[in-house]
Order: C-alpha cells, then sequence, then structure tokens
C-alpha cells in the first residue's frame, strides 16, 4: 500500500507489530538482488479513523523526512503551521463578526477588503 503525507489529513497509521527490520535473508555481500529490497519491510497501515471507499490515505511521514529533503520539497507545512493557520482564520472570523464586514466583499475590491484587515486586524492582538 502506497500512501501519501499529509500533516492535516493523516487517516492512517504504522502497525509497529509488523513491522520487520532485516534483509529479508539476503545479504549485500553475496546476493545480488539485496540492493533492491529495503531492510524494512511487511509494513502494515491502520485506519486511524474512518475512511470511504476510494478516499487517499494519508500518512505521517514525519517532520525530519521532509526537512532531509528540504531543497526538492522547499516549505512544507508541518502540524505547528496548521495550528498557526487555525488561529489567523479564527482571528480574522472574529475580526469580520465585530466589523460587520460580509464575506462576499459586495461593493468592495478584494484588495481593500483585504488591506483593511490586515492593517485594522494588527491594531490589536486580544482577539
Amino acid at each position: 500500500m502506497l500512501c501519501n503525507c499529509h500533516f492535516g489529513l493523516t487517516n492512517v497509521g504504522i502497525d509497529a507489530t509488523s513491522v520487520r527490520r532485516d534483509g529479508a535473508g539476503l545479504r549485500r555481500s553475496r546476493d545480488p538482488g539485496a540492493g533492491a529490497i529495503a531492510p524494512l519491510h511487511n509494513l502494515t497501515h491502520v485506519a486511524t479513523v474512518d475512511i470511504a471507499a476510494g478516499s487517499e490515505l494519508f500518512h505521517d511521514y514525519g517532520e525530519a523526512w521532509f526537512k532531509k529533503r528540504g531543497t526538492t520539497f522547499g516549505g512544507v507545512p508541518f502540524a505547528g503551521n496548521y495550528r498557526e493557520a487555525d488561529r489567523i482564520v479564527t482571528k480574522t472570523r472574529n475580526f469580520a463578526a465585530r466589523h460587520n464586514l460580509s464575506s462576499d466583499l459586495r461593493g468592495r475590491t478584494a484588495f481593500s477588503a483585504l488591506w483593511d484587515l490586515v492593517r485594522l486586524g494588527n491594531a490589536t492582538d486580544d482577539d
């Protein structure tokens, strides 16, 4: 089974009891096929939440996996980034509610509405 990684959508984990760490009986010094397999095998994933048929599977590779490949993937959002994004969205909603700003931006350009949120939203930090 192949799984992608998305820290905000993780829906499978590893069954640690199923994992074997060995060369599957092959030795690199004598078996030419030994380099074609990983020493970690029999890896079993288990659902951590209900997953609808046809849904994508997401496993948490761990932040270190992406940090080691930073030049390949660039900036990857980690769990802390999602928490910060949730905080920003909550503050923006609270600000919009306090100032009766509609979410459809009627009669205003998106830029002017966004600029007002940035300019006025940063005036206080008690939201």
